[in-house]
């Protein structure tokens, strides 16, 4: 298998460069934008100026149908510059569920707007309760109204569009198409750990008929292809993210002296580089088994292949951003550390869509059935 970009991937991962260091300013890792700020809109406009948000849409409606290996890209350089924007839930989720599972008349009303940036996509779908389970909901769909509460949306207050994972009364997961600012819909904000904006929704009787369904009567599989395209981008994400960790360390390893001589030049230090170089490599890996399988035609193989690489990412991250805190001491648990804001934007991927014990058991509970 051949990991090399070529001539069109690499002019799209320098693009990406030149303009995330430009928009994450010059000590990179800026603290995000409150929801609905002029910098965050403008800076998804700009992207999708670039094509971002088009790369997963077919080209009849306005996209540009381009491989996996594009969103990779894009995701790797989010995570090295720290930038909270809303791909993945608009031009990978959202575009593979519209895509796959939106009616003519629905693909021709919302994916166009995808693909130029100017309709923004939230999945609602985790419900209450200890363990990641997607495939269930607590809202229910009596085939008029929604009435239930989702948690944790991620990109939900600047989102024109959710998407709604639901029960109906045969007991089918259904994905409803719901615009936020539709009456009975409730967003209360709050921040997760790594300080992006997520949001509670609560739905109270609100209205959604059959032409706001997405896919078959029972849309499992189609909600498990998006969400393994949705798991692969953020492995890439973490890839990202811990090279610029593994970067900001050496950098502090270099630079910081301490009893008259450079903090480096420690061995148990030097024990803690050469552990993060490791990691990051494993997480590497992780990242590219990934992507090299978001997209496979067999789902047993997708499905473990990225669980597979959600499982590593989720197992090797911490203790990567430990042995960073490690050589950053108490400077490592301020907001104002660009490390500090490294490490916990990992700890918020491991436990997005479920955590390395979830995936586990999703490829055990796998060959098990076989």
């Amino acid at each position: 298998m051949d990991f090399n970009f070529d001539d069109d991937e690499r002019m799209l991962a320098d693009a990406l460069e030149r303009f995330f260091s430009r928009a994450a300013g010059p000590g990179g890792w800026t603290l995000p934008d409150r929801p609905a700020s002029p910098s965050a809109s403008e800076r998804w406009h700009r992207c999708a100026e670039m094509g971002l948000a088009a790369l997963q849409i077919p080209e009849s409606h306005g996209g540009l149908d381009r491989p996996f290996t594009d969103v990779y890209i894009v995701m790797a350089a989010l995570g090295r510059h720290g930038i909270p924007l809303p791909f993945v839930s608009s031009a990978v989720i959202g575009a593979h569920l519209l895509r796959f599972g939106g009616s003519p008349e629905q693909q021709d009303r919302w994916l166009p707007r995808l693909a130029r940036g100017s309709l923004r996509v939230a999945l609602a779908l985790v419900d209450a309760g200890p363990r990641f389970a997607p495939y269930r909901s607590d809202i229910r769909w009596d085939g008029q109204k929604l009435k239930g509460t989702k948690y944790v949306v991620s990109d939900a207050l600047d989102a024109e569009l959710l998407i709604v994972t639901a029960m109906d009364v045969h007991g089918g997961l259904r994905l409803l198409c719901v615009d936020a600012q539709a009456p009975g819909v409730s967003v209360h904000p709050q921040t997760a750990i790594d300080g992006r904006w997520i949001a509670d929704i609560h739905f109270d009787q609100v209205v959604a008929g059959s032409d706001r369904v997405l896919g078959p009567a029972n849309a499992q599989g189609l909600l498990d292809e998006a969400l393994d395209k949705g798991v692969a981008a953020l492995c890439a994400e973490a890839w990202g993210t811990a090279a610029c960790l593994r970067e900001l360390t050496l950098e502090q390893l270099t630079t910081r002296t301490q009893f008259g001589q450079v903090i480096g030049r420690f061995q148990v230090l030097q024990h803690r580089a050469a552990d993060m170089l490791l990691l990051t490599e494993q997480l590497h890996s992780a990242a590219l088994l990934a992507a090299a399988h978001a997209e496979h035609i067999d789902p047993r193989v997708r499905r473990r292949e990225v669980s597979g690489a959600k499982a590593m990412m989720g197992r090797y991250s911490r203790p990567l951003g430990e042995a960073a805190m490690q050589i950053f001491a108490g400077m490592g648990m301020t907001d104002e550390l660009p490390a500090s804001r490294c490490f916990r934007r990992l700890i918020a991927i491991e436990s997005t869509w479920g955590d390395w014990g979830y995936h586990l058991d999703r490829i055990a509970a796998q060959e098990c059935a076989a």
